[in-house]
């Protein structure tokens, strides 16, 4: 959603997965796939590949697509893992990039991700609370035992969006 305020019409988008056919790599691109599409027709996600989450691999994608498409081909890449974004990052800032390729992040990483979002290197960062998941596994587990309440088919947690506007309250 905020990708999608902040993108100029007719914006250009890249997908850095995670490992190919784990949750979060079917999840999170079918997700965004999904909802930038309602949100905003008029972006065309140019391409999408893995980088298995590793910084290195994220850094020779970016390099491959500022080659492909020109450093004013892409208006943002999303980022599916922390350790692909610092890789986006990097390869953006060689190219003196950062801020003009707008980069939406995942998992908020303390305290790399309110220092990317504060420099401009990223415009939003999802944060998943994995305490809140946690909290919920073990009240549902307790439910169960003490008060035979059935057990669900699974637990999720809310992701937050976390933006330069209330990066603070993560760091």
């Amino acid at each position: 959603q905020k990708l999608a305020e902040v993108l100029p019409e007719n914006a250009t988008v890249c997908i850095v997965m995670n490992l190919l056919g784990t949750n979060s790599q079917i999840n999170r691109t079918a997700g965004f796939e999904e909802e930038i599409a309602e949100l905003r027709p008029d972006i065309v996600i140019l391409d999408e590949q893995t980088s298995e989450s590793k910084t290195e691999k994220a850094m020779n994608l970016v390099e491959d697509w500022i080659q492909r498409f020109g450093e004013d081909g892409i208006s943002a890449i999303v980022s599916q893992s922390q350790m692909s974004t610092q890789g986006i990052i990097e390869a953006l800032r060689a190219h003196d990039l950062v801020g003009k390729v707008l980069v939406a992040s995942v998992d908020c990483p303390t305290p790399a991700g309110g220092d990317w979002l504060a420099e401009g290197a990223t415009v939003v960062d999802v944060f998943y609370d994995y305490e809140a998941l946690v909290r919920g596994v073990y009240d549902t587990i307790l439910s169960y035992e003490n008060d035979g309440v059935a057990l669900p088919e699974s637990i999720a947690i809310s992701p937050l969006a976390v933006t330069i506007d209330n990066a603070a309250d993560f760091q």
